[in-house]
């Protein structure tokens, strides 16, 4: 009868190079694995990204976001929409897809449907063009680009400068290298032609905005004019010259000479109403690394990059540009994402090699032999890192839960082979047969024993990857990797291990009798006889037994109720995130001054007790917080759009080994709080990073405030405030639980109006559409054409100057060409021409959520707390609105994006396995359900306790922890339907 292990027995050269070509290929895929924090499991999602230039959000919302969503509604597999309609003008919505959708297909199903509808948006929206993007999951570093002090104290250069130097000899550079996804340039200035004019110089020579742009269009034109001599020419024709004109114009001298009206001999030229500056395209947000003006590059990577190497390429770049970088210009890693994965995946590796080397010294420590013991020693490191192999044929990555899996699985892969070698030993030493024979008969007995141990085993863990949603997505190459490593040991087993005991078991081999060893083995006898005592005891006291069960279930219990439960817990990840949100209608200039006062904080010297500066050795004060190294602080940027009254502020700390005790990113937000709380100009509130980038912008959780009976923005901001007020005091006044509430809508936006008289304006000869075009040119800037600079198309503004746009009196001042002769102006025939105030204004933000229906209100952050408390505060919503969980959890009736179908079909599986495997092992049903009922208890209480530990030292929950059978036990939880009306399921 054929036996696979005495085949492999008998020819041990073939069994070695089986097991070392396993781990050849996996040391290969090691190499070109890629190396994330978490596997992908963010749901795809594309952006549509639009500008109506000048337009305010209400008139995007009504004229760009609402025809594009209406089209984009019920595109296949898409999961939800969100949008933000902006007040600069920009459109940006969102489609997340279905977990599993590809992400370039659907981008092609999203520019489809764009292009259907194109042609109903705004002329300037059809201009600029709509774009459509793969959404990146977050930007792995971002790099500060800033100019040092000239001799006068001053930067050598300006941020315009700057910018454009950056995306002409930087950003092009970065994108070429394999696994940059894009690149992000924080504090834009990109070139741009602006035309700067005065209305009063205008008004004098009886012309109008709109005649300049006129000009524009008819004198700054790229043509094609043709050639001297193309075919079809006469038969004598010997040459054929192309010919060239200069159309476009290039510089401001040029752009200044162009002439707008040729009156009886007099030119009237741009540069005579106005001034021309070789400017900026965007002004709408302003970048400042370690307090002075600086352009910042986020880079971001493909889905399947290795992020790590990634960094690296990009770091090495970097290294190669800043020579030929102009003199005074330097960078700096402004915050590294990639340092957290490398840290933790060095920790995961370090707590691997401990894994391996305690296994092997407690095989020393039973087995007494070195020989022994080096059998199993050498197939965990097979079995270990063949198990890539089947990461890459998965097309897995290296990441934190792939290393714990393997962590887990040090100590189940040495189980068969440990009782191989001890089989043959035995049968060796007690037996008296030789090593050979010994190996064969033994495996003759225990193949069936080891595959049947290892498919029970496997069966534990395998369910899990039928689990629906994300939590299946995260949890998938945790069980697979174990399994995998599992199977390897398995075939390792019946192959290699037996192989091995033939060749290096010896027959006259006797076990050591040291003091040492003799001290050891008389404990261990020791302990099995107590041990054996102590059930003898037990089972005659049933009764002691049982209630001892049951406290334990009832401490269980209580435990898993009482711990706070959260998705992923928050984990210094390097750095933190500080939110800026001024008063609405404040400038830009506004925020940045608020920046600089997060800056001075986060600098702030340490005082004494007399409130002077404490010096340092060489003399310099010392800071405060130290452990701060790089302040990334953007203004007018937030995650739901661009705004000039809110900013983002990251801070980077220094690395963890340099770091003392109280100096971790949770410690340095608590002790940062009063500080930024102190700044009366804006809402300042720091927030940890996400736990998974892509889920969510901070950490801790949030909620959409859904507006589904039509009620209006205004009631829809008492309810907003309703809400912010219990959640402030949840669940008492003296003992609030949620802290860093942060609201991105405010009903009182303040805004000017103008109401045109259309009657007195058709009786003065004035076309309405010639009023609106003078506000939207002078006041929003009007984009007409290009012009050609560094090999590059750049645009042409056209727009008011800074004195004549800085007052509301200045719009009336504004002039119109009327039919009837001579210029007027919007002040002569608006009705009620211009007020102001805190009326309500369409939102900064419009969102749309739930599937394929658009809803829109504003999103709320809370942090930290238990998830449950933000459940709770939902129960007093008026009628007509909805608070919905946002960011890592579900927006929907949804158990981690699948149906409670999937869910029941994926738990199905889970429980049916565990269940074979269980009864498989007992061989009885009564044992069976006894076995389950203990290893559920214990896996849960192991878990609660966990929790509750890693809670007690601030490391948050754990949920990762524990094994198979812990992570089915734990992974999901019920929440009461009447905390969300027709939201059962969130993932924990």
């Amino acid at each position: 009868m054929f036996s696979i292990s005495d085949f492999f027995i008998r020819r041990p050269v073939l069994a070695t190079v089986c097991s070392t070509v396993v781990a050849l290929l996996g040391v290969v895929c090691i190499l070109i694995l890629p190396i994330s924090q978490y596997p992908e499991i963010a749901p795809p999602s594309v952006s549509v990204i639009s500008n109506y230039v000048g337009a305010n959000a209400e008139v995007v919302e009504t004229t760009v976001t609402n025809i594009l969503e209406r089209e984009l509604n019920g595109i296949e597999g898409l999961r939800y929409i969100s949008s933000t309609s902006g007040n600069d003008g920009t459109s940006n919505i969102v489609l997340t897809f279905n977990l599993g959708r590809n992400k370039d297909i659907a981008a092609v199903d999203v520019q489809n449907r764009v292009a259907t509808v194109t042609s109903r948006l705004p002329g300037v929206v059809q201009q600029t063009g709509v774009r459509v993007n793969k959404a990146s999951s977050g930007f792995i570093f971002a790099v500060g680009v800033y100019a040092e002090d000239g001799p006068d104290g001053q930067p050598r250069y300006d941020d315009l400068y700057l910018s454009n130097y950056a995306d002409l000899y930087i950003v092009d550079v970065l994108r070429r290298i394999r696994g940059v996804s894009n690149v992000q340039i924080f504090g834009d200035r990109q070139y741009a032609m602006r035309i700067w004019l005065d209305p009063d110089r205008l008004a004098a020579r009886g012309l109008t905005a709109q005649d300049v742009v006129n000009a524009l269009r008819e004198q700054n034109v790229q043509v094609g004019v043709g050639q001297i001599g193309q075919q079809p020419a006469p038969a004598d024709q010997r040459y054929q010259l192309s010919i060239s004109a200069s159309g476009r114009l290039t510089t401001e001298a040029e752009f200044g000479a162009m002439v707008l009206r040729a009156d009886e001999g007099n030119l009237v030229r741009v540069r005579d109403v106005g001034r021309v500056e070789l400017g900026a395209e965007n002004y709408a947000s302003v970048l400042r690394f370690n307090g002075r003006r600086s352009i910042g590059l986020g880079i971001s990577q493909l889905p399947d990059a290795n992020a790590l190497e990634v960094a690296r390429e990009v770091k090495r770049a970097l290294a190669d540009l800043a020579p030929n970088f102009p003199p005074g210009i330097r960078y700096d890693i402004a915050f590294d994402t990639t340092t957290f994965i490398e840290e933790g995946a060095r920790e995961v590796v370090v707590s691997l090699l401990m894994a391996v080397v305690l296994v092997v010294i407690i095989l020393y420590l039973f087995l007494q032999d070195w020989r022994s013991t080096l059998i199993p020693s050498l197939v965990i490191p097979i079995a270990l890192v063949g198990t890539f192999l089947f990461v890459r044929l998965l097309n897995f990555n290296i990441n934190t839960l792939t290393l714990f899996g393997l962590t887990l699985a040090s100590g189940l892969v040495v189980d068969d082979a440990i009782v191989i070698v001890e089989d043959i030993a035995r049968r060796i030493r007690e037996e008296g047969k030789p090593p050979l024979q010994a190996a064969i008969d033994s495996m003759n007995q225990l193949v069936g024993a080891v595959i049947a141990t290892s498919l029970v085993l496997i069966a534990v863990f395998v369910p899990v990857a039928f689990f629906p949603g994300i939590v299946g997505q995260l949890y998938r190459q945790f069980a697979l990797t174990i399994a995998f490593a599992v199977t390897i040991s398995t075939f390792n087993a019946i192959t290699f291990t037996p192989t091995l005991s033939a060749v290096l078991l010896r027959s006259n081999q006797a076990l050591p009798d040291s003091g040492f060893f003799r001290w050891v083995n008389r404990a261990i006898d020791g302990i099995r006889r107590r041990y054996r005592r102590s059930l003898s005891g037990l089972t005659r006291r049933k009764n002691l037994v049982f209630v001892l069960f049951v406290l334990g279930l009832g401490l269980t219990y209580f435990t898993y109720t009482s711990v706070p439960s959260s998705f992923l817990p928050d984990e210094d990840q390097g750095y933190f995130i500080t939110v800026v949100q001024a008063p609405e209608g404040v400038s830009l200039n506004y925020t940045e001054g608020v920046l600089a006062k997060i800056e001075a904080a986060l600098q702030a010297p340490e005082l004494d007790a007399q409130g002077q500066p404490v010096l340092d050795d060489q003399g310099q004060p010392k800071r405060k917080f130290p452990q701060i190294e790089n302040i990334f602080a953007i203004g007018g940027f937030s995650f739901s759009g661009t705004t000039p009254n809110q900013g983002i502020v990251f801070a980077t700390l220094k690395p963890w080994s340099e770091r003392g005790p109280g100096q971790s990113a949770g410690a340095t937000i608590g002790q940062l709080f009063p500080s930024l709380l102190g700044i009366q100009e804006a809402i300042v509130i720091p927030f940890p990073p996400p736990a998974i980038i892509g889920l969510g912008n901070v950490g801790g959780f949030e909620y959409q405030l859904q507006d589904r009976g039509n009620r209006g923005l205004a009631e829809m901001g008492e309810v907003l405030n309703q809400l912010l007020g219990a959640a402030g005091t949840y669940p008492s006044p003296e003992r609030p639980q949620l802290v860093g509430l942060r609201p991105e809508f405010n009903a009182n936006t303040p805004q000017l109006t103008v109401e045109v008289d259309r009657e007195k304006a058709a009786a003065l000869g004035i076309p309405l559409v010639d009023v609106f075009s003078t506000l939207q040119t002078q006041l929003g800037s009007q984009y007409v054409n290009d012009f050609d600079l560094f090999g590059r198309a750049y645009r042409v503004y056209v727009q008011a100057d800074q004195p004549f746009r800085s007052t509301p009196d200045d719009i009336a001042k504004l002039y119109v060409r009327s039919r009837t002769g001579g210029n007027g102006f919007p002040g002569q025939f608006g009705a009620g021409e211009f007020f102001g105030g805190a009326v309500a204004d369409r939102p900064l933000q419009l969102g749309a959520i739930g599937q394929n229906q658009r809803q829109c209100g504003p999103r709320l952050q809370f942090r930290p707390g238990d998830r449950r408390d933000g459940a709770s505060i939902a129960t007093g919503v008026a009628p007509g609105f909805q608070l919905r969980m946002d960011g890592a959890f579900p927006r929907r009736k949804r158990f981690g994006g699948a149906s409670p179908g999937d869910f029941c079909h994926g738990f199905g599986v889970c429980v049916s396995g565990i269940v074979r495997a269980i009864r498989e092992f007992y061989r009885s049903l009564y044992h069976f359900v006894g076995g389950a009922v203990v290893n559920l208890r214990g896996a849960v209480g192991g878990i609660a306790a966990g929790s509750a530990l890693g809670a007690a030292v601030g490391n948050g929950p754990i949920l990762a922890g524990a094994g198979g059978g812990a992570a089915l036990c734990r992974g999901q939880r019920r929440v009461h339907p009447n905390w969300f009306g027709d939201v059962d399921w969130f993932v924990q």
